[in-house]
């Protein structure tokens, strides 16, 4: 976790598979070094996630992978 001004910010590393599990409430993710597709649908429906961080190597990311996260505004690619 990490302070960012007057909110506590929490972190998920995505590690590939096919989905995020539901459990996961964080609001930044960054997308691990080993992962290079990320498939269709994987962050779907996850209404908290504000940010994703990736990282180049990511040479494919699948449909709707984002598709229904509302809260979503940016990352780093």
């Amino acid at each position: 976790m990490a302070v960012r001004g007057d909110k506590i910010r929490r972190w998920y590393n995505y590690t590939g598979g096919e989905v995020v599990p539901d459990h996961v409430t964080q609001v930044q993710v960054t997308v691990d070094a080993s992962v290079t597709i990320i498939p269709e649908g994987a962050f779907e429906e996850h209404p908290n996630i504000e940010e994703v961080y990736c990282h180049a190597k990511v040479e494919k990311i699948g449909h709707a992978a984002f598709a229904e996260c509302p809260s979503l505004r940016g990352g780093i690619l």
